[in-house]
């Protein structure tokens, strides 16, 4: 019998096929191991991100005139560190919303409807309302209304409560829209509200205002929206045994009303030009 003979071409295609299957084994266990790698490692980001997101608190801001304006929201939830001020909270929105930070300086903060100062902690789910100077005041409950539909001069003077017979004087306000300001020929006013912080504000001022005079009652009703010129903006009144007190406490409650009632204006002039301002 003859011998039977491998042909050195068929020697060297074996062993290239088989250097060729090593090669494949190899990337099938490169590619294996990179995906391995690849998923376990999305799989720590994540869980990396989800830590970060767990260990940060939500807080609810509120934007209100020439701030909305600005940032083209009524409010948002912002995230924010544990431990964080409403100092860090103001500089964490400026970072989010660059344009804002030209007026943060003058803009004060309430906390869940109180004035805070700037070192106050914050805490998940607490409302934090970014005010800018106010104008003008309002309220929604009993004595105190925010009305969206037009209003008079005497419109407060109806919500007074005092005992029959008592009432010796009696002290009213009204805002009106007039036509000009500031040199320009007025065409409206847009009044906004922080509606629930402006009732309390109100409240406290009916405090401060008993404790300076012996009033009976007091009462203020004022428009928010789009207001014409002419048109009331507030009414104030104010009923007390003697007129003194009347006329004193009806004067301090607009004045105050301007400080701390959170309450803006928007004067749109003739000539398209627009602001904020303060007064009712």
């Amino acid at each position: 019998m003859g011998t039977c003979t491998t042909s050195p071409v068929v020697i060297l295609k074996t062993k290239a096929l088989r250097t060729s299957c090593q090669n494949i084994s190899i990337m099938k266990d490169l590619v294996s191991e990179c995906t391995w790698l690849w998923l376990n490692l999305s799989r720590e980001n994540n869980n990396a991100k989800g830590s970060t997101m767990a260990q940060e608190i939500g807080v609810q801001v509120l934007y209100f005139a020439v701030c909305r304006d600005i940032v083209r929201l009524s409010e948002e939830k912002v995230f924010i560190r544990p431990g964080a001020t409403v100092a860090d909270l103001v500089k964490h929105v400026g970072v989010l919303h660059p344009d804002l930070c030209r007026v943060l300086p003058s803009v004060r903060c309430a906390l869940n409807r109180e004035f805070v100062a700037s070192n106050e902690l914050v805490s998940e789910g607490d409302e934090v309302a970014l005010v800018p100077p106010v104008s003008g005041g309002t309220p929604v409950v009993e004595r105190f209304v925010i009305s969206a539909e037009p209003i008079d001069a005497n419109s407060a003077v109806g919500l007074l409560d005092d005992p029959p017979g008592q009432r010796g004087a009696l002290a009213t306000f009204a805002g009106i829209v007039r036509a000009d300001s500031q040199s320009k020929t007025i065409e409206r006013l847009e009044y906004q509200a922080y509606a629930p912080m402006a009732i309390a504000q109100l409240t406290r001022i009916e405090v401060e205002v008993r404790s300076q005079w012996k009033i009976l009652s007091m009462a203020v009703v004022h428009r928010i929206g789009t207001l014409a010129v002419g048109e009331v903006a507030v009414s104030i009144a104010v009923s007390s045994a003697h007129r003194a007190a009347a006329m004193e406490a009806c004067r301090y409650i607009i004045e105050r009303l301007k400080q701390d009632v959170p309450i803006w204006k928007k004067e749109t002039a003739s000539d398209g030009s627009e602001w904020w301002g303060r007064g009712s």
